[in-house]
């Protein structure tokens, strides 16, 4: 015990400052609820993506662990796309507490930024030897990762202009769940090459064969980085250490065998293919050299210390890492999401690294004070203004979200868990965050082997509530031609072309057919083809919505803001 404490008192200043970092990602989301305490009637102020990593936590809440199909009461028994572990952890670590979804949420705003400064700082301290070095590191990395972009940083000193997207730790699951287990990983391996104690390969082999279960770019850029770690071995004749290596990938790739099999059920789906197409995966073998990777490895090559051979070997074949995974198109043919890899990874450990460098190089205590003092100012300031400028940019609407609530909790009450219920793609999708329901419609279920016509027939149950005419379809397409782009196929055409505008016109040409199609069919067998129990419509903003002249509707609630509708057996 008295080791342990010992080890607490010696780096207390990590702790301090991961204390401090969870306040800062968590602090806007409380200061909501308290702020506007008068208003606040439960829905959260969320950022980037939240919705959807919210949703996909409440099918979790809801039992459903597997998430193959979040949002819709059908094909939950198929084989899933999304990996769901990331959020059964979060799910898991909120009921251990005995949370609701909201305060989870919270408590994981604090606590997973405050353990991903804790892994940032240990790697670093592991691969350094400095707690100076160790905590800047961090602290930069937590803080300020949008100013790696020299326009960002422009716009900051110049006029205060920032992000109004909250910091990125700050983002619940991606990528604050995918950071640990990133992190965590090369924590456990470099202790592994370090100290050659099998706990830490063993540890690092599992967060390896997890992380299949997590995001799979954390899988894709390990796996790259060992392959190159193995080749640098080579080079170096050290077969003891790729020997350790393989025992490692070989540990992720057996805890990965469950994933490989459903990755095969998924590729014998007859939809597998449209929907990795809606994946954003965009066919190509042209090569990509990035300027950042090249400026980085021109660094690494002639500045970065190469007292330590296995430290310099280590962070090489990172360093190398994201030229293969910028160009494995050239083999595979398809292009897959270069960004994921450069902002949550690449850049982290670029920081890191460039760090090192100047430590290195710039042994004077006053240069050293200097730079690290200018630094943690821009970083701190950084901070403030991204979560404030977030803040006031989020929480008009937030404010505005919680009329929501009266409804939500009708059908909370009301309604069976798992049954249907129908609104616009806005209600829809606090339906499937807020309660234990599925929605009719729904933008977020790109992922799930579903067709593509099967997302447009319902994305039509939308236009037909609207009061489009099928001989309108073709100039209200066109003019939404956007809406519809991300609806059906999501980031198929906005990765292929650069916009999601850019979807040809034959499609939807092909689309007006459709709907002319689906016209001609009587709404209520749609909806009893899609087992709708409730309707909840939005009376303030579905102007065009004339509800009551549908005999198979009845009313069953009303408020200022909403009907709800029961459909007749």
């Amino acid at each position: 015990m008295n080791q342990y404490l010992q080890i607490l008192k010696n780096h207390k200043w990590a702790i301090i400052l991961a204390v401090l970092i969870g306040i800062i990602m968590a602090i806007p989301h409380i200061y909501f609820i308290v702020d506007n305490k008068e208003v606040y009637q439960g829905i959260m102020m969320s950022g980037l993506d939240e919705e959807y990593y919210l949703a996909r936590m409440q099918e979790v809440r809801d039992g459903h662990y597997f998430m193959a199909s979040p949002f819709w009461q059908e094909y939950k028994d198929q084989p899933n796309l999304w990996p769901p572990l990331s959020e059964n952890l979060a799910v898991l670590t909120g009921r251990f507490f005995g949370f609701n979804l909201i305060n989870t949420v919270l408590f994981g705003n604090f606590v997973f930024p405050f353990l991903i400064f804790l892994i940032l700082y240990a790697l670093v301290y592991s691969m350094s030897k400095g707690k100076s070095l160790a905590l800047f590191s961090a602290m930069v990395i937590s803080l300020a990762p949008n100013l790696t972009d020299p326009q960002s940083l422009w716009r900051l000193l110049s006029s205060g202009q920032t992000s109004d997207t909250f910091l990125a730790y700050s983002r619940l699951i991606s990528p604050q769940i995918h950071a640990l287990f990133f992190f965590s990983f090369f924590l456990f391996f470099w202790l592994f090459l370090e100290k050659r104690k099998w706990l830490y390969g063993i540890l690092s082999g599992i967060v390896l064969g997890l992380s299949f279960y997590v995001y799979p770019f954390i899988w894709m850029f390990i796996y790259v980085f060992l392959g190159l770690l193995i080749l640098i071995y080579f080079f170096r004749k050290n077969r003891f250490q790729i020997k350790n290596l393989f025992l490692v990938m070989g540990i992720g790739l057996l805890i990965a065998i469950p994933f490989a099999w459903n990755l095969i059920q998924a590729m014998a789906h007859p939809f597998y293919k449209e929907t990795s197409l809606r994946f954003g995966w965009v066919q190509s073998h042209s090569p990509q050299l990035g300027v950042t990777m090249l400026i980085l490895l021109g660094f690494y090559l002639l500045l970065f210390p190469r007292t330590l051979k296995g430290r310099y070997d280590f962070g090489l074949a990172i360093v190398l890492t994201p030229f293969i995974l910028a160009n494995q198109q050239i083999i595979t043919g398809y292009l897959m999401g270069p960004a994921r890899y450069h902002n949550y990874y690449y850049k982290p450990f670029a920081l890191i690294f460039l760090i090192i460098i100047f430590f290195t190089i710039f042994k004077r205590k006053i240069v050293r004070f200097s730079f690290i003092a200018v630094v943690l100012f821009v970083s701190i300031y950084n901070a403030w203004m991204v979560q404030t400028t977030s803040y006031r940019a989020n929480e008009p609407s937030a404010i505005e979200y919680q009329r929501y609530s009266e409804v939500l909790s009708w059908l909370n009450i009301n309604a069976q868990k798992d049954e249907v219920a129908m609104g616009n793609l806005f209600v829809s999708g606090f339906i499937t965050t807020y309660t234990s329901l599925n929605s009719l419609v729904n933008s977020g279920n790109h992922y799930s082997l579903v067709s593509d016509k099967e997302l447009s027939d319902r994305m039509f149950i939308i236009y037909y509530f609207d009061g489009l005419k099928p001989e309108q379809a073709k100039e209200v397409f066109y003019e939404k031609r956007e809406d519809v782009s991300k609806y059906i196929y999501s980031q198929r055409y906005q990765k292929q072309f650069g916009s999601y505008d850019k979807i040809p016109d034959e499609k939807l040409d092909d689309l007006v057919v459709s709907y002319s199609q689906f016209y001609q069919i009587p709404i209520d067998q749609t909806f009893k083809k899609y087992n709708t129990k409730y309707l909840v419509w939005d009376v303030s903003n579905d102007l065009n919505w004339q509800i009551d002249n549908y005999h198979f509707l009845t009313e069953v609630y009303q408020d200022n803001n909403f009907k709800i509708y029961a459909f007749k057996e």
